[in-house]
């Protein structure tokens, strides 16, 4: 008689799909999504083309002194026949550019150059030019940047908080401050107090002193200073 054999029914296995194409995919779209996010920010991918910006500002009533203050930027501050504040800023489309305030209060331009709202991978990119009679006094102040100021005979008050501050032939009542950076440059006469946290002082005393205070925690000191002093 033949013989039949039963053979067992074995268990059924199944495979899952391979979804190792469709994370590489969504990996992918994100670095896609990320680069377009700081090409954004950065300014150079679909915001535009970075531009530039001029705000000219001419006040017409007296001026008898002049307060300015800049987030990030350099200053500079020359003599000249009238009062002028040029404030040139470089921005992307999407981020704008600084803006702007002016006022004449009893006799005192204030000024203030602020950044739009900072972001990412994005700086404030201003400079300023300050151009005011020699005998007006000036207070000037800027949180990141250098000062250069020249030719001024009545006093004045420039601080760079991580900047350096460079004078040229300054006269008067002057207090020069930086938190990080140098203070150099040369002195006609009058008072002078200078200091900064980190960096050197160089300064030159060209005429008649009245009083010099130079201190620094970190870096040099040398001051030159007309013999009968």
């Amino acid at each position: 008689m033949p013989t039949t054999t039963t053979v067992p029914d074995l268990p059924i296995r199944t495979r899952r799909p391979r979804r190792s194409g469709a994370r590489w995919t969504v990996f992918g779209a994100a670095l896609v999504l990320t680069g377009a996010a700081l090409a954004f920010l950065v300014g150079d991918g679909p915001a535009g083309p970075a531009i530039n910006e001029k705000t000219t500002i001419r006040p017409t009533q007296q001026v008898d002194r002049i307060e300015i203050d800049v987030e990030a930027g350099d200053l500079e501050v020359t003599s000249g026949e009238e009062v002028i504040v040029d404030v040139e800023s470089r921005s992307d489309r999407a981020t704008g550019a600084s803006a702007t305030d002016s006022d004449v209060t009893d006799g005192v331009l204030s000024v203030s150059v602020s950044c739009p709202g900072l972001s990412l991978l994005r700086s404030c990119d201003t400079s300023v030019s300050l151009v005011l009679p020699a005998g007006t006094p000036v207070i000037a102040a800027t949180e990141a940047g250098t000062i250069t100021a020249s030719d001024l005979t009545a006093g004045a008050d420039l601080r760079a908080a991580a900047g350096s501050v460079s004078v040229r032939d300054l006269a008067g009542t002057l207090r020069l401050r930086s938190d990080a950076g140098s203070i150099s440059g040369t002195v006609l006469g009058g008072t002078i107090d200078a200091s900064t946290s980190t960096g050197p002082i160089f300064i030159t005393v060209v005429e008649e002193l009245e009083r010099l205070t130079a201190a620094t925690e970190t870096g040099p000191v040398e001051l030159v200073v007309p013999d009968a002093t």
